[in-house]
């Protein structure tokens, strides 16, 4: 059980945004109707073309320069007041009013998970075709995603928070690489579940793609085991194109981009290195084939 000092908020929520004020004011509405009110909402605009304003109950911090996603989570982490930290994406909508209330709940519960994420819909309702893990019940599982999770701030803060040399994309697994590592463990509730509008402002399908991939294979340079370095990164490099392939068009140019970013890159994590121990890595790709429920 965390404890709280008296008149502190329970769970303190932070999104970092940029150039969408709309897509914010409609996630703080979701916020305010939510049974949980002992909360604090800590909004982190990371340089938007334009500043916004928001009411005196939100705590609004602006940069100056655009410093990326990871490095304005990490602001907001900083800031943050309460045990728990909820990230989410400046883009969602919570139609189960109780559903912070379930996300404590469970992290009282369950002590040993520094994270637990929820499952994201359409707009429509439907389930979006990419969620943390394939299952219909709560597991134990590798990783979460930033639109919305509860974090333990001794977790997260404890491994350090995000990589900001990462700035976007691949930068949750990379964290749940390191939780693992210092003993905690991830969950996924499909039963927990939350709107994500995937505002386009700001998005580029192909960019992504791309940069996750080269940020997985930074991630393994900095953190596996020496002798998984050389095959996981070939490994990356070499389904690239397949998977661009199969998404109905090779990207060539992304091929040879990844392979030239690569290799200037690999000095650079080499440097920052520091592996995570075997064992974890073993049991991360057993959690990845077989998610363990968690009753």
């Amino acid at each position: 059980m965390n404890s709280v000092v008296p008149n502190s908020p329970l769970v303190s929520i932070v999104s970092a945004t940029r150039n969408r004020p709309d897509s914010v004011r409609r996630l703080i509405d979701s916020l305010r109707k939510q049974s949980l009110t002992n909360i604090e909402i800590i909004i982190v605009d990371d340089a938007s073309d334009e500043p916004f304003t928001l009411d005196d109950n939100v705590r609004l911090f602006r940069n100056d320069k655009n410093v990326g996603p990871c490095a304005a989570r990490n602001q907001g982490f900083r800031a943050a007041k309460a045990p728990y930290i909820l990230l989410c994406d400046d883009d969602i909508e919570m139609p189960d009013a109780d559903l912070l209330n379930r996300l404590v709940e469970l992290a009282e519960k369950y002590p040993r998970f520094g994270a637990i994420g929820v499952k994201h819909l359409t707009p429509e309702g439907r389930p979006h075709q990419s969620q943390p893990a394939e299952t219909d019940v709560r597991v134990s599982n590798t990783v979460f995603f930033g639109y919305c999770v509860l974090l333990r701030r001794e977790a997260v803060i404890g491994v350090g928070g995000f990589n900001e040399s990462i700035r976007y994309c691949y930068e949750e697994q990379e964290l749940g690489f390191r939780l693992h590592d210092a003993g905690w463990e991830i969950m996924f509730d499909p039963t927990l579940q939350v709107i994500h509008h995937h505002d386009p402002r700001g998005r580029d399908w192909v960019r992504i793609q791309r940069l996750f991939t080269l940020n997985a294979i930074r991630t393994i340079l900095m953190r596996f085991p020496f002798w998984w370095v050389l095959p996981c990164t070939l490994g990356k490099l070499v389904v690239f194109p397949i998977q661009s392939l199969r998404r109905g068009k090779l990207d060539w140019k992304g091929t040879i981009w990844l392979w030239g970013a690569t290799l200037t890159w690999i000095v650079p994590a080499l440097r920052a290195r520091e592996a995570i121990q075997s064992s974890t890595l073993w049991r991360y790709r057993q959690l990845k084939r077989r998610p363990v429920p968690v009753f």
